[in-house]
């Protein structure tokens, strides 16, 4: 479970992250700043949408990115836990989601690469 603050938190990072990238000289190959496509699942869930974030719109008129939440279990090593971020009409990048990968598949299985919208939880 991540808090809201977590969430903005690496929404806030990521576009520091953006803003590092435009620098020519920086390779982005280890950036933990990626494109994200929102390409429907290989193996979807039972009840789930066919693509992760069904509310987004189509990635080829409005780029999107993921960025990494804080891993709690092991820190250190990248987290299954992603924010989406994708540019709006104005130009600006709006939050998304939080996505993730469903830890029950092992590597080399099929949908291991899937994402999965992370629904919030209200506090009491």
């Amino acid at each position: 479970n991540y808090s809201g603050r977590e969430v903005r938190k690496a929404v806030y990072e990521s576009h520091k992250e953006s803003e590092r990238l435009k620098d020519p000289a920086l390779s982005k190959e280890k950036s933990p700043l990626k494109p994200f496509n929102n390409r429907p699942n290989a193996v979807p869930k039972g009840s789930c949408n066919a693509t992760p974030i069904s509310s987004m719109t189509p990635v080829s008129k409005h780029p999107a990115r993921e960025y990494p939440l804080p891993n709690k279990v092991a820190p250190g090593t990248p987290s299954p836990a992603r924010v989406v971020t994708q540019k709006m009409a104005h130009g600006r990048q709006a939050f998304r989601a939080v996505i993730a990968h469903d830890q029950s598949r092992k590597l080399g299985s099929p949908g291991y690469n899937d994402h999965f919208e992370v629904k919030e939880k209200k506090q009491k």
